[in-house]
């Protein structure tokens, strides 16, 4: 039994044994295909290394662009400017500044655009500097570039280089305009500085940037040259023989901001093209030959301040677009062709001082926006068709000081709000279509010194506070139907000169106060119901004209009385005795 349990346990040893080592005999095998492979699979392909790539061919050299005719434009006391050709197809430009000759890596390199062909460098006064260009193509690390230019020298002094095109324009406008005929010709055309000849004035780099030539005698038509003063920002012809249009080329002058061409023989329309004078403060072009309408652009001289046409032949509309110059101080369009009404945008005008538009055929009634320039001293606009009534808004104007709107088709009645207009010194509202009474708040007006208001339908009597304007020197009522007798009041005006009440329906007698009026010169008193003597106190007044006819006026019988009417130039009276 014990023999049986160990041979059975023998048995299952070995068996045990065998089937380890076929195990093992299979794992081997694997092993040994794995890294072997079968027998029947292909070989392995072998890698083959990337070829190393070809270098890329060297880039073809550029044409030297060497930039052409490097100069030296302009130096003062502590600079040099240096210029150069523009290269076409460039990029740009790199200079190189050196204070010597001997250029080295450490010399500081500057890029320009392809526009700058331009290079200024500030200085020591009378230092030397060299400086050497080259042309860029392309751009960044890409960019490739010509050879440099040779170097050229240049030296900072207080003697400036002054650019040829400056003189050449001036020896163009002196061979143009008849220049030996001129007034003055001290200087010119001589080798003396610019500045010293007659009208120029130069910067501080020899730059002409004054010409003044007015009163000066110049004839003939203004050459293209003129354009080339680049650096022009006053430029006076005014009161001179020029005619023409004007040459295009002045548009160059984009630094001007003077512009006077006034009482010359200018002709044909204004340029639009006046615009791109874009700097322009003062445009004078009054007491020309310019015809045609007023260039809307000229809106667009938005720092305009002052606009003078007048004395021209313009015809056509206001354009309403010169409401866009806020900074206009005086705009004067007067005796000119022009029709339509006065444009609302006027109003706009803020800073406005001076309007005056008298003397053209504007019809229309005024607008009442023109009581928004508070700061307008002057308003004309007599002499035109305008209707209409004359705008209570005008009393906001508080800095006026004169105000002439006659000979136009007003109506209505005169607006008691001009009594506000306590600056005022001139009232001019004749020969219009005004009704009703004078206001008495015109007497409030005490810096008044002329009161027109003749050719009217006035009714009523004379206000006697007119006697409060002691500044009064002249005071026109006639024509119209006015009533009642003379205030005596108006015997205060010390200053009166002039004073009409003819052609009215007057009565009563002359005040005596009127002898008061030491230096009244004409007294119109003439087509009235004025009945009476003629009061003795005249005899105190130094009149030069006297009319009294068409009245029930008597001269009183007093010789000293009859012998001063003899002294006077202009009498005319109504033969008329005190005594018959």
């Amino acid at each position: 039994m014990t023999s049986t349990l160990l041979t059975g346990a023998g048995g299952r040893t070995a068996g045990l044994l065998t089937v380890l080592s076929a195990l093992a005999l299979f794992f081997l095998s694997a092993l040994l295909i794995t890294a072997c492979g079968d027998g029947d699979s292909e070989p392995p392909t072998p890698v083959t290394p990337a070829p190393t790539p070809a270098p890329p061919p060297a880039p073809e050299p550029i044409p030297s662009r060497v930039p052409a005719n490097l100069r030296v434009s302009e130096s003062g006391e502590d600079f040099i400017e240096w210029t150069w050709d523009r290269v076409e197809g460039a990029s740009g430009y790199r200079v190189q500044f050196s204070l010597d000759d001997d250029f080295t890596d450490a010399d500081e390199i500057i890029a320009r655009a392809a526009a700058q062909n331009a290079y200024r460098r500030q200085v020591a006064p009378r230092t030397e500097a060299h400086l050497r260009v080259q042309s860029a193509f392309g751009a960044g690390e890409a960019a490739e570039y010509s050879e440099w230019s040779a170097a050229v020298r240049g030296q900072a002094s207080t003697t400036p280089v002054v650019p040829s095109v400056d003189r050449a324009a001036l020896v163009a406008l002196f061979e143009a305009t008849n220049g030996p005929t001129w007034n003055s010709t001290e200087n010119w055309l001589s080798d003396a500085p610019l500045s010293d000849w007659y009208g120029v004035g130069t910067d501080g780099q020899g730059r002409i940037t004054r010409l003044d030539l007015g009163l000066n005698q110049v004839r003939g038509i203004l050459p293209p040259e003129i354009g080339q003063l680049t650096h022009l920002d006053y430029l006076n012809f005014h009161h001179n023989e020029l005619t023409g249009p004007l040459p295009p080329e002045i548009v160059q002058l984009r630094r001007l901001e003077t512009l006077d061409l006034a009482d010359n023989r200018f002709g044909g329309p204004i340029p639009s093209e006046i615009i791109q004078l874009s700097s322009l403060r003062v445009l004078w072009l009054h007491e020309n030959d310019w015809t045609g309408s007023i260039p809307p652009e000229i809106g667009q001289l938005i720092r305009l301040e002052e606009l003078a046409l007048q004395r021209n032949d313009l015809t056509g509309s206001i354009p309403p677009e010169l409401g866009l110059l806020s900074r206009l101080r005086s705009l004067h369009l007067r005796s000119n062709r022009l029709t339509g009404s006065i444009p609302s945008e006027i109003g706009q005008l803020d800073h406005l001082e001076s309007l005056s538009l008298s003397n053209n055929d504007l019809t229309g009634s005024i607008p009442p926006e023109i009581g928004r320039l508070g700061n307008l001293m002057s308003l004309e606009a007599g002499q035109n068709r305008l209707t209409g009534p004359i705008p209570s808004e005008i009393g906001r104007l508080v800095h006026l000081d004169w105000l002439q709107l006659g000979t136009n088709e007003l109506s209505g009645a005169i607006p008691p709000e001009i009594g506000k207009l306590i600056r005022l010194q001139v009232l001019g509202l004749e020969q219009n279509r005004l009704t009703g009474a004078i206001p008495a708040e015109i007497g409030e007006l005490s810096q008044l010194e002329n009161l027109w208001l003749p050719e009217n339908r006035l009714t009523g009597a004379i206000p006697s506070e007119l006697g409060r304007l002691v500044r009064l020197r002249n005071l026109g009522l006639d024509e119209n139907e006015l009533t009642g007798s003379i205030p005596p009041e108006l015997g205060r005006l010390a200053n009166l000169t002039h004073l009409s009440v003819n052609g009215n329906r007057l009565t009563g007698r002359v005040p005596p106060e009127f002898g008061q009026l030491a230096n009244l010169r004409q007294l119109w008193l003439e087509e009235n119901e004025l009945t009476g003597p003629l009061p003795l106190s005249l005899t105190n007044l130094p009149l030069s004209s006297f009319i009294y006819h068409s009245t029930q006026l008597c001269v009183p019988n007093d010789q000293g009385f009859r012998a001063w009417l003899m002294t006077i130039s202009q009498h005319r009276g109504t033969d008329r005795d005190c005594d018959s």
